[in-house]
């Protein structure tokens, strides 16, 4: 096994020292890459590929991956390369009028991946079918006992989002396979300084939603044709909710392999370590390595289309839970300050936020 060392410092008493510990990695493994993506037919379409190292703390972590040559294709072996957009992430956009590549429901596609290092990986074809469209979202008022600072337990206020949708549409036969992502977009007016009242400002904050995102549900196996209030995620009233609060809800289409991929990575992440717990299983993948197919590797490549439905949470529905930025904060969180500090922060007022 290969070593790696991690440092780390020890204090005792009044004295501190640098110790080194040798963390073992099996062979080969600390090499796995990991190549995750989507084609998702849309107008246009898109297509997003990430190609990024398992570990960060091997000496070439640091080290940028670069794919010089990378190529989506379909079944019939016509292909259209990406382009680098961003740190390890490679992009293509597909119009419908397209010369030579079309994205179409029921056709197959891979990507073909070839690293500056002389790796060349490929994914196995991968079916596009269509998604049913999102009938509706409602919101609901629920309470649920969690754990405190204390280890007591005391009973807090939720909000769960329930959705409606057909398994099927007039392009699918029998019921499909689902996968939904969730975001938040919500308000929140800052507190600057007495000194600077002017730069007083409400900012639009998105970012992901919920511990369990995302989900999925196989309605293959299910005899109903439709979905009714079907609970999906339950988010805490906090200050998210304070000034408006708006869920996105992404539902994609999956084949039988994608879902059995995020299934299992689903359950990787939500594992209790309680000792009648099944045994972890490895992840399976669809990409493998050309020249060696035996070589570790990790990630997954589908094609998919997604419907949206956003739904508005008015402060009145949860009782006006207290804004994040009130004044008597001795030490305010730093958006607070300037709430365009946060990450995917805008003072644009989104189109779908009601007036």
């Amino acid at each position: 096994m290969k070593p790696y060392p991690i440092l780390f410092t020890i204090l005792l008493v009044s004295t501190s020292c640098l110790d080194q510990i040798d963390l073992p990695v099996d062979p080969g493994f600390d090499e796995t890459i990991i190549i995750e993506g989507k084609i998702i037919k849309s107008q246009p379409s898109r297509i997003i590929v990430t190609i990024r190292r398992l570990f960060d703390f091997a000496p070439d972590s640091r080290k940028s991956l670069f794919a010089p040559e990378i190529l989506v294709r379909d079944e019939a072996g016509n292909s259209l390369p990406l382009q680098l957009t961003a740190a390890e992430t490679y992009t293509a956009e597909v119009p419908a009028n397209h010369p030579s590549f079309k994205v179409n429901y029921y056709k197959s596609y891979q990507i073909d991946a070839k690293l500056s290092d002389g790796r060349h990986f490929v994914s196995e074809l991968e079916q596009l079918l269509p998604v049913p469209r999102i009938s509706e979202i409602q919101a609901v008022r629920s309470q649920k006992f969690v754990p405190d600072r204390i280890q007591d337990f005391v009973l807090e206020d939720f909000v769960k989002f329930m959705i409606t949708t057909p398994l099927h549409n007039d392009r699918l036969l029998d019921n499909i396979r689902l996968r939904w992502e969730f975001e938040r977009t919500f308000a929140l007016t800052d507190n600057p300084p007495p000194f600077l009242p002017a730069f007083r400002k409400t900012c639009y904050i998105t970012e992901i939603a919920s511990l369990f995102n995302p989900q999925s549900l196989d309605g293959s196996v299910l005899t109903t044709r439709e979905l009714a209030n079907y609970p999906l995620i339950e988010e805490q009233v906090n200050h998210h909710f304070a000034e408006g609060y708006v869920l996105h809800t992404y539902q994609e289409s999956l084949t039988e392999t994608a879902f059995q991929y995020w299934e299992e990575v689903r359950n990787s992440v939500l594992r209790t370590g309680d000792m009648f717990e099944a045994a972890p299983g490895r992840i399976h993948t669809n990409v493998v390595n050309v020249d060696r197919p035996d070589n570790s590797i990790g990630g997954f490549f589908y094609a998919t289309e997604i419907d949206t439905i956003r739904i508005y949470v008015d402060p009145s529905f949860v009782d006006f839970p207290d804004t994040l930025c009130i004044p008597v904060l001795p030490f305010p969180p730093i958006e607070c300050g300037n709430c365009l500090l946060a990450p995917r922060s805008t003072i644009v007022k989104p189109n779908y936020w009601p007036d």
